[in-house]
C-alpha cells in the first residue's frame, strides 16, 4: 500500500500539482512507522537530487543528532538514505536495489 501512494504522490509532483516536498513530507509521516520527523524531508530532497544526478556514492548530511548506522559523523550515503526511507518512486529512474 505504501509503495503505491508513494507512487501516486511522485505522480503527482512530476504532473506538477504538488510540491516535493510536500509529498516527501506525507510519504515520510504517512508510509513509515513511525513516521519520520519532518526535518528529514530536507535530507529525502537532497538525496534525491543527488541520486538524480547519478551521485550515488556521495553523501549527504544528517541534521544535528542524528547519525547514519555505525558511522561517527552526519554523513549518510545517497544510496543508503534512497533504500532505506523507500524514496525510488521520487527518482527520475527508478534503480534496482
Amino acid at each position: 500500500m505504501g509503495r503505491l501512494n508513494a507512487d501516486a504522490f511522485a505522480g503527482e509532483v512530476r504532473e506538477g500539482n504538488i510540491d516535493r516536498s510536500a509529498a516527501l513530507s506525507w510519504h515520510l509521516q504517512s508510509n513509515h512507522y513511525p513516521p519520520h520527523p519532518h526535518f528529514m524531508v530536507a535530507v529525502a530532497d537532497a538525496a534525491i537530487d543527488k541520486a538524480n544526478a547519478g551521485e550515488w556514492d556521495e553523501f549527504v548530511t544528517l541534521p544535528e543528532g542524528v547519525q547514519w548506522k555505525g558511522r561517527e559523523d552526519s554523513l549518510a550515503p545517497v544510496y543508503g538514505v534512497i533504500e532505506s526511507l523507500h524514496l525510488e518512486s521520487f527518482l527520475d529512474q527508478e534503480e534496482d536495489f
